[in-house]
């Protein structure tokens, strides 16, 4: 995958040195590893959830051969489906491999799509508990129980019932807190196992009728870089690979955006390219940048990342650059996408309104070519569009995870927004423009 970024890096890895971290200085692209301490709380971060339907898994489901028996229902819970909620989608789905649960072909695709990459990050050979289990049933007055195995015995007649809330998105942090429960995982740490309770959330939800068993994990993780301290949160996950972090004002400020990987973070003005953390060795890893160089990004206030490609449409050659000197809108976007979709005529109204000597819409679309091909003959979206495949991959060089995904560049080539909707689109355009 391509980095979000486009300068020539040294080829310099240092590692961390047990000197004071304020004493210590950085030369421009040494990586620092810093060591990560395990913490209860969300610090501050937003509590996030996923989510598993609680009835039975359909029997063609390939996930099937990976399920365990689990014993100690209740009476009266016979035709409940016990969930697994997995702490560590890599490790379960290499120790299923290694079991034989999971076949060739079908861990060689989730190697791909999860990035399992067994020299970046060593996986136990040997099963452990990478997930744990849990029940749920809705009573005749729609109440919701469910049972969390939380000594992870794969028995439930050591668990207590318990009485789910509503999923609650905006739910407070510490309430969520108090009613975790402490649940064991076994984790693969420089060669050992080692056992860790994470405290869960767990929460209902109905779906089209049908109950959804919602789940948190209220942690996060810890370090320190000049006397400053440096959050990281999994969200559902103990795998740190994908974690975000936050850096400055220790307190609760939740206003604060998160620095994803290949992202930048300020730190006692200094410029650190954060680079990922790793579960195997509990760090992670920040590249000191220089100052005196241009810093390409996805972030707010960085310069957005060049690129070259053919117009959908008509073959033209497209520049990022050639956009310089006006303010951009920048659209991933997908034909498959509703909210994408349901953006367009607002978008399209918009457009006819705006001072094109000032402004221009760019769209990058990752979909099929006939169904693309149909949309914007019949929508007549006025604006080019730039196919992003495996020969122009414009979505994986701005590492898009969500659609859509916006960015508004101003005349300077820096990114001055992102994820604005039409509305707001028209909001900030007037402030810019005036």
């Amino acid at each position: 995958m391509k980095t979000p970024y486009s300068i020539l890096f040294l080829a310099l890895s240092i590692l961390w040195s047990c000197q004071s971290p304020t004493a210590v200085t950085y030369k421009d692209y040494q990586s620092v590893y810093l060591p990560l301490e395990y913490v209860g709380g969300y610090g501050s971060f937003d509590p996030h959830f996923s989510r598993v339907y609680s009835g039975k898994t359909p029997p063609q489901s390939p996930w099937i051969p990976t399920e365990v028996p689990v014993k100690g229902l209740p009476e009266g819970w016979e035709d409940a489906a016990p969930k697994q909620l997995l702490f560590d989608a890599k490790q379960f789905a290499y120790q299923n491999y290694l079991e034989g649960n999971i076949d060739s072909v079908r861990y060689a695709s989730l190697t791909k799509s999860w990035k399992i990459d067994l020299e970046k990050r060593p996986l136990s050979p040997k099963s452990i508990r990478c997930f744990t289990h849990v029940v749920a049933r809705v009573l005749s007055d729609s109440t919701v129980e469910y049972i969390l195995d939380i000594n992870n015995n794969r028995d439930f007649s050591d668990d207590a019932i318990h009485i789910a809330q509503p999923y609650d998105m905006n739910a407070n942090p510490d309430s969520l807190v108090a009613n975790a429960h402490l649940t064991e995982v076994e984790l693969f740490v420089n060669g050992e196992v080692i056992q860790r309770k994470v405290p869960i959330i767990i929460q209902k939800g109905f779906t089209r009728g049908r109950l959804f068993i919602y789940y948190g994990y209220a942690d996060h993780y810890e370090a320190h870089l000049r006397d400053q301290l440096i959050q990281l949160h999994t969200f559902v996950s103990v795998d740190l690979s994908d974690g975000e972090l936050l850096s400055g004002n220790p307190q609760k400020n939740r206003t604060s955006k998160q620095t994803l990987i290949n992202e930048f973070l300020l730190i006692k003005d200094e410029i650190f390219l954060y680079k990922g953390a790793n579960t195997f060795t509990q760090t992670v890893e920040l590249q000191k940048m220089p100052k005196d160089t241009t810093l390409y990004s996805t972030q707010i206030g960085f310069s957005a990342i060049p690129f070259e490609g053919i117009s959908f449409r008509n073959q033209d050659s497209i520049r990022l650059d050639e956009y310089l000197g006006k303010f951009l809108y920048l659209d991933f976007w997908g034909t498959w996408c509703k909210p994408c979709v349901n953006e367009i005529p607002k978008m399209k109204e918009l457009y006819e309104e705006l001072d094109l000597k000032k402004i221009a819409f760019l769209g990058i679309v990752q979909d099929k070519e006939e169904s693309l091909t149909t949309f914007l003959e019949r929508e007549s979206i006025p604006w080019p569009q730039l196919y992003s495949d495996d020969q122009q991959n414009f979505v994986d060089l701005y590492e898009i995870t969500a659609y859509p995904t916006t960015f508004l560049i101003n005349p300077e080539g820096i990114i001055v927004e992102k994820d604005l909707t039409a509305s707001e689109l028209r909001e900030k355009l007037n402030a810019y423009l005036d």
